[in-house]
């Protein structure tokens, strides 16, 4: 990572903190095993979806795979470019039975984090078939770097037409992506920390959605070290306001933490159970990349 956030500053007190950990997610996928049990999948290493048994990973048996409601998201972006899916093996002379059997499928994805056990899921919606489930690894995402992925899915039966939905996982929790709603993601990450406040009785605002900044391109070639402070309010539902830089080592930096810090989403200040508006300070320190990466 180029950059990175230090403590924040909470009118004068410094205190540690970091952005949430894993959390259950929208979606979870889970596979039927041979005892008639469905376990939740945490990783794929191919096509191949892994469980958790006896605290380790381990190959899953069973073939059928289903998508079951949970909660929450995990609170990550990955942004999804180039998407292309068309059908294959289409016939067009109407003579012989139709042979639109398969799917290509590509697209890039991009997150502002360091990110691994990113698995990609398939969700094929085929009104005369019924919902068909395809597993794919991702693997690792580099932090600003864009990951290419393509297949060609083979379903063996005519499909006719059909939609493609994208959900994409980090270690077994489904994250957000551009395939959603701006408005629809808003929505859902007011409803996450609403529930966070109602859990809390005092507690300080802390980071809980948004990524470190990206290290300014316009001195990747100078191998600068820098800093930059950003002061801004964190209001009662966790949105961040007036973000302004209160000082950088570089303007660089300083317009590099603003449009991250923009893009934040707080848990706010609670006192007495009850969410208050509150100023924030946050430093960031930057760290030229290593070649070859962002």
């Amino acid at each position: 990572m180029s950059a990175k956030f230090l403590s924040p500053l909470f009118t004068g007190t410094l205190l540690g903190v970091c952005l949430a950990g894993p959390l259950a997610a929208q979606s979870r996928l889970y596979i039927q095993e041979p005892d008639d049990k469905f376990h939740a999948v945490s990783k794929v290493g191919g096509i191949r979806p892994y469980i958790m048994e006896g605290g380790k990973l381990a190959a899953a048996k069973g073939q059928r795979l289903v998508l079951k409601k949970v909660e929450e998201y995990l609170p990550v972006f990955v942004a999804v470019s180039d998407k292309d899916s068309m059908p294959t093996n289409s016939s067009a002379d109407f003579s012989y039975a139709p042979t639109n059997n398969g799917v290509h499928f590509s697209a890039k994805f991009e997150s502002r984090d360091f990110l691994e056990d990113v698995f990609l899921v398939l969700e094929m919606v085929i009104p005369n078939v019924g919902n068909k489930l395809f597993v794919y690894e991702i693997g690792r995402l580099e932090a600003w770097t864009p990951k290419s992925f393509s297949t060609d899915l083979a379903l063996g039966q005519y499909m006719g037409s059909g939609t493609v939905v994208v959900h994409l996982f980090c270690a077994g929790s489904e994250v957000f992506t551009s395939e959603q709603p701006a408005a629809e993601r808003e929505a859902l990450l007011d409803r996450m920390i609403a529930k966070r406040v109602t859990a809390a009785k005092d507690a300080a605002p802390r980071p809980f959605f948004g990524s470190a900044p990206e290290y300014p391109a316009a001195l990747r070639s100078s191998g600068l070290k820098g800093e930059a402070v950003v002061s801004l309010r964190v209001t009662a539902q966790g949105a961040v306001q007036d973000a302004v830089v209160a000082r950088a080592s570089e303007a660089a930096f300083g317009e590099a933490a603003l449009a991250a810090v923009r893009e934040w989403r707080f848990v706010p200040q609670v006192q007495g159970g009850r969410a208050v508006e509150m100023k924030v300070n946050i430093p960031f320190a930057f760290e030229p990349p290593a070649a070859g990466q962002h």
